[in-house]
């Protein structure tokens, strides 16, 4: 006798098409950056991006038409120069801008990375993106980051094991080259943006290399989709990235009062520190001394947690030889007077002297030096001068010249000093004289914990 047939299967219900994300909402999304004169946004044409600038426009358009202030917006549109479509894409963005009332500006690459792209993609966007933003004092850059990119940031630093942290993804108020970053549609699912653009009869760009799956980031988004039936969905996920921000913020908070407490960062760029900052739970003394070293070495990001594990296992030894961390140099004092014995983090000679020049005819006050020095100009003409490392070579200069040839500090942290060339002769040592003398001077950029410079 046949088996009777399974009962025909209950077909899913269709899923609701997404609501627009409503000016409203944007608009409280927006509330911390109202009372500044003046944003640019980041929008490379695609559908969040977009979507970003017509909520933009509209917001500073319901503001002015209310009477209330309004910022001055730019929009900024980034040209890698490599796919063919690319310049027309950036085009079609200035144009929409200026649809709207925007002014738009189209950032060029120059010479577009060979090896790593995603990673120096990123970095080359960045560094166009916030050295426009510094050159024209703008207040904040928008980036149009949204819900499914913070859970899939989530999942690929998971996948590289990472900790509090990496786990934390992306803030939604940051500072990167010292431009204040502002993301705020970070909770808002891309659906909600796209039905933005559609409710306007705005079209978007689609780049192939976000549906590339040789990209981790791709093969994320695949993987996002495949999990949200198990309950871990982007919401959720986003909601652990929160979660993990807010415990971060109170490991950094207790960080920044141990190096006040225990540690001192001289103009000159290096840091004196004390057993007290080695002395703290070691997620505590990690985060600290990866912010000390990060600064003194002048890079974005610190190192990886296990060179700095070792560092600091060998620096709580009392007879610990000295050791290289991202570009510094750890040691002891040597001697017997007040400060022997205390730890010094300076910068190696050798990394300062690879630094890329600074031509300042073609710099903007802000621009840093090493990652570590922020240029300011005085008065007076700055042709062919460029800032370099004083090294050697420029110590012996100075030495030469200077009224009193005496150093204030350590010689090798004088090597690591900014000084102004012209060609190959010393111009000036803006910190080994008074600034006023020179067209132009430098201040070292300082984290929180580190923000008085007492040594």
């Amino acid at each position: 006798m046949p088996l009777p047939a399974p009962p025909a299967a209950t077909p899913a219900p269709a899923a609701k098409p997404a609501t627009p994300l409503s000016e409203a909402e944007f608009a409280a999304a927006m509330t911390p950056l109202g009372g500044l004169e003046s944003l640019a946004l980041a929008v490379s044409g695609g559908v969040d991006s977009t979507a970003l600038l017509l909520l933009a426009a509209h917001w500073r358009k319901a503001r002015l038409q209310s009477g209330e202030t309004a910022p001055r917006l730019f929009v900024l549109s980034v040209d890698h120069g490599l796919r063919p479509a690319a310049a027309a894409e950036t085009r079609r963005v200035a144009q929409l801008a200026q649809q709207h009332g925007l002014e738009a500006q189209i950032l060029q690459a120059s010479q577009p990375p060979q090896s790593n792209r995603q990673a120096a993609l990123r970095e080359l966007r960045y560094g166009l993106l916030c050295r426009w933003c510094r050159r024209r004092d703008i207040a904040a850059l928008l980036l149009a980051h949204q819900l499914e990119d913070q859970a899939e940031t989530f999942l690929l630093r998971l996948g590289r094991g990472s900790g509090v942290d990496g786990l934390s993804a992306m803030a939604r108020d940051s500072a990167r080259q010292g431009v204040r970053l502002h993301r705020p549609l970070l909770d808002v699912p891309r659906a909600r943006l796209q039905a933005v653009l559609e409710s306007q009869g705005t079209g978007w760009a689609e780049d192939p290399s976000n549906r590339d799956p040789s990209h981790r980031r791709t093969r994320m988004g695949v993987l996002l989709q495949t999990l949200a039936p198990e309950g871990m969905d982007a919401h959720r996920l986003a909601r652990t990235a929160a979660q993990m921000g807010r415990a971060r913020a109170a490991l950094e908070a207790t960080a920044s009062e141990r190096l006040r407490r225990h540690a001192r960062l001289a103009e000159a760029g290096y840091a004196m520190f004390d057993a007290g900052l080695l002395a703290a739970p070691d997620e505590i003394a990690l985060r600290a001394l990866a912010r000390l070293v990060t600064c003194v070495g002048g890079r974005v990001y610190p190192p990886r947690l296990a060179a700095l594990q070792r560092a600091l296992a060998g620096l709580r030894q009392a007879s610990a030889p000295a050791r290289t961390l991202s570009g510094c140099k750890l040691f002891r004092q040597p001697g017997r007077g007040l400060e022997a014995g205390r730890l010094l983090a300076v910068r190696e000679p050798a990394a300062a002297l690879r630094a890329t020049p600074l031509r300042l005819e073609e710099a903007a006050v802000g621009d840093l030096w090493d990652g570590r020095f922020a240029l300011a100009f005085h008065s007076g003409a700055c042709d062919g001068l460029e800032a370099r490392a004083l090294g050697a070579d420029g110590l012996r200069q100075w030495k030469s010249t200077a009224p009193v040839p005496t150093l204030p500090w350590r010689a090798e942290i004088c090597h690591c000093l900014p000084a102004l060339w012209r060609g190959a002769a010393l111009a000036g040592v803006p910190h080994l004289g008074r600034q006023a003398n020179l067209p132009a001077g430098f201040s070292l950029v300082r984290p929180p914990g580190l923000e008085a410079g007492n040594a």
